[in-house]
């Protein structure tokens, strides 16, 4: 069986309008020894009619088609099908620059690395109205080129406040994600969050390479940009909850775990203010009765009478 070099799994749902510039990002790649599975996770716009031309141009993509289950079923089913020596994930409304996998190939076979992650350009979409155009994928004080352990890398990049949990962020080992049954949590959004920063908790070989090896586009009403609703603060208290409970069996976690909590779910509720007073009750409850170490006073007061401030 011909094992190649990278296996780039790119989840599809409704995304007529951008797909063929991602699969055209990854058929320009200078490395060429690569797969492209192409998970239709029941798209009903032209997706699959569009990637299925592509693939019957390039016997390097393979296609799947199931029903719709989310972000975390398709990258799931993309896994158990990938056959590469590393996986990189990329969304189908996304691009990676030309040279991408042959850099992040070239140093995780040189340093024999469990992952190697960098930073990206933002794309903005002609037209869009984001409400929050801060999307910034670059760090400045985080130490390139420099290989270390993924505990004390998180807990770096977490007090530099440069830790992105993008998954397209992240070029992985496959062996690595095999050893440890990483898979993608479903029914939440979000699930970058827990699968990112595990990956990071256990591996002993990492390194930032500083340059921007992908290219995230935002637009309107996609999941980075839409408004935050109640199912996105229970999705991180899900995250939260998983993360918790790994430091009970690995109690080496605990410092990188709390500052991830900290840092997350104080950013979360400062967003919170803008639910409804019945949420916005109830999310206070839940936090005092599950959170409250993690939280600070002007969080609960964000929470809970930001919406009625004069701006």
């Amino acid at each position: 069986m011909n094992v190649p070099k990278v296996s780039v799994i790119m989840p599809v749902y409704n995304t007529e309008k951008y797909v063929a510039e991602a699969i055209e990002s990854v058929l320009v790649q200078t490395l060429v020894d690569w797969e492209l599975i192409i998970v239709n996770d029941g798209s009903t716009d032209n997706s699959l009619q569009i990637v299925e031309v592509f693939a019957k141009l390039d016997k390097r993509i393979t296609i799947v088609s199931q029903e719709n289950g989310g972000l975390s079923e398709a990258r799931n089913t993309g896994l158990n099908l990938a056959k590469g020596e590393y996986i990189y994930f990329l969304d189908s409304d996304d691009e990676i620059i030309p040279n991408a996998l042959a850099q992040c190939v070239d140093q995780c076979d040189h340093l024999l690395l469990d992952f190697l992650f960098f930073d990206a350009k933002t794309k903005y979409e002609m037209g869009a109205n984001i409400a929050n155009s801060n999307f910034e994928y670059l760090r400045t004080i985080t130490i390139p080129d420099t290989v270390s352990n993924g505990l004390s890398s998180i807990c770096d990049l977490l007090a530099n406040n440069e830790y992105f949990s993008s998954a397209c962020l992240i070029f992985i080992r496959h062996s690595y994600i095999k050893e440890n049954n990483f898979s993608f949590l479903k029914g939440i959004l979000h699930e970058d969050e827990l699968f990112t920063t595990s990956l990071f908790l256990y591996a002993n070989k990492v390194m930032y390479l500083p340059m921007q090896l992908f290219i995230r586009r935002l637009r309107s009403n996609s999941i980075m940009t839409s408004s935050i609703s109640r199912r996105n603060v229970d999705s991180y208290f899900v995250v939260a909850s998983k993360l918790k409970n790994l430091v009970q069996y690995t109690p080496t976690f605990k410092q990188a775990v709390d500052l991830y909590l900290t840092k997350t779910l104080n950013a979360v509720l400062w967003k919170a203010h803008r639910l409804s007073l019945k949420d916005r009750l109830s999310i206070f409850g839940i936090v005092r009765k599950e959170w409250s170490s993690y939280i600070d006073l002007k969080t609960y007061i964000i929470l809970l009478v930001k919406k009625y401030l004069p701006a």
